[in-house]
């Protein structure tokens, strides 16, 4: 296996390659950090097993990164936005045999619950816990030895869990080069850009988009938390031209930034966008930005990088040459050189997932306007049966996403006695919502069955990596709706 860090660098020792809120870090630092964890590693025999990374320290994170695939380890980075369900359901599942884990994020003790779980498993596991490099406790959990692993794997990326239960996904040995000659066509970042990246490393879109930033020799920002005020000085400081984010957060930045200090967002070249419907309505606000250039991109964890479009024109996304595709029934089936090779252990999801020719089911629902350009109809997971007649959420969320009232909106379906299923929406409001005028705004433009049964207005909607956290949406309006 060939190590990433072989082939990652390209610019002199002493350039800035990774900025936080609190320190810059050159091309060197990084170099003399991941020498540090072969150093402490290297008597851990890592080829062939699998280290779990809890890690949100940017510079630590991407040391040791490299420096477990240097050792011939496959990685697996774990989001540290996780709780004990779907942290346990990760670990049982792909049961790393070593970890890196801080100590505890946000209130929540992950040392003690990977010791914990580590102690039920019964099996032979290394834990490193901390809250820097100059403090990682070893831990020897004694026990069973696990087996190595026998496929030949780079990396584990798990799903963020914004629609079920998280799921570990095989990438298979140099994924991250591919990524470097893939990304380009999406966001084209040059030695001289100064980028700030919104998406975590913990995801797949995230990593890449890291590393490849990295390999460019731009300098990639990352802000260590949500913290508009300090990520905007922050862009200010390091003069950033280029964003990657999702449209809900840059939306944020924007708005933001336009009133403390607009100079920011004037001065961005491209801002890339990715991880959530973007509808025409989305563009008519970044006035501030009309030399800016914006691009979407269509992708996902198992498809990678699969269409981008510009996003001042219609959103169609345009689909490279090396990506196979078809549609079938109106859903895209698709693969990519950087799709996923399969799920880690999970024959039925695989033989769900993936065709006899080896596409991915995207299960999004897709019109192809032309040869290699397709536009989004909405997703085939989410439809929404309701008397028999199938309901896209996406065409309603775009309808309401497009009256004045309303600044975001999610559609989900709900049970329901008679019709099996009903039309729920939740909005988030631009200004006072008269909900009958909305309703009849709604049956003006769609057919009635489509037109939804419950409004409900929220201040903001639960994120999970970026994403609207669609499970939490549902989940909390069944336990009110149980309660009246």
């Amino acid at each position: 296996m060939n190590a990433i860090i072989n082939k990652l660098f390209n610019s002199e020792d002493k350039k800035v390659i990774l900025s936080t809120f609190y320190n810059d870090y050159t091309v060197k630092d990084i170099i003399n950090q991941v020498d540090y964890y072969i150093d402490k590693l290297n008597s851990k025999h890592l080829k062939q097993k699998r280290i779990a990374l809890i890690v949100p320290d940017i510079y630590e994170f991407v040391a040791l990164v490299l420096a477990a695939n240097k050792l011939g380890a496959i990685v697996i980075p774990i989001s540290w936005q996780l709780r004990k369900d779907d942290l346990k359901t990760i670990l049982d599942h792909l049961d790393p045999h070593i970890f890196f884990t801080i100590k505890q994020f946000n209130g929540f003790t992950f040392g003690e619950e990977i010791l914990e779980w580590a102690k039920d498993r019964k099996a032979e596991t290394i834990i490193y816990e901390g809250d820097s490099n100059e403090d990682w406790k070893e831990t020897l959990i004694k026990g069973s030895m696990k087996p190595l692993e026998t496929s030949n794997i780079e990396l584990i990326c798990c799903s963020s869990g914004s629609t079920g239960v998280p799921k570990g996904m095989i990438y298979s040995p140099g994924i991250l080069e591919t990524a470097y000659r893939t990304l380009p066509d999406y966001m084209d970042l040059k030695e001289t850009d100064n980028v700030i990246l919104n998406a975590p490393p913990t995801g797949f879109y995230g990593i890449t988009a890291l590393f490849y930033g990295i390999y460019s020799g731009s300098t990639v920002i990352y802000p260590e938390s949500f913290d508009l005020i300090k990520m905007i000085d922050l862009m200010n400081k390091k003069r950033c031209n280029k964003v990657i984010s999702t449209p809900s957060i840059f939306k944020t930045i924007y708005q933001v930034a336009k009133e403390v200090n607009p100079n920011v967002v004037r001065r961005l070249q491209l801002v890339h966008l990715s991880g959530e419907v973007i509808t025409s309505e989305y563009m008519k606000q970044f006035v501030l930005m009309e030399d800016c250039k914006f691009v979407g991109m269509y992708g996902s964890s198992e498809g990678g990088a699969m269409g981008y479009c510009d996003l001042r024109e219609k959103v169609v996304f345009t689909i490279p040459e090396d990506n196979k595709y078809k549609i079938v029934d109106g859903e895209l089936l698709i693969r990519t050189p950087t799709s996923f090779i399969e799920y880690y252990n999970n024959s039925d999801l695989n033989e769900k997932t993936l065709s006899q020719e080896g596409l991915i089911y995207m299960g999004d629902i897709v019109k192809e306007v032309e040869k290699g350009k397709i536009e989004i109809v909405g997703r085939k997971k989410d439809m929404i049966k309701k008397g028999g007649q199938q309901v896209l959420p996406g065409e309603i969320e775009q309808l309401l996403n497009n009256n004045v009232a309303v600044k975001q909106s999610v559609v989900l379906g709900a049970p329901h006695s008679i019709y099996g299923e009903q039309v729920v929406a939740f909005i988030v409001p631009e200004k006072d919502v008269n909900f009958k005028e909305l309703t009849y705004y709604c049956a003006q433009h769609i057919a009635g069955y489509k037109v939804p049964d419950r409004i409900i207005t929220v201040d903001a909607f639960p994120l999970t990596n970026g994403k609207v956290d669609k499970m939490t949406l549902r989940s909390a309006y069944l336990e009110n709706v149980q309660k009246v």
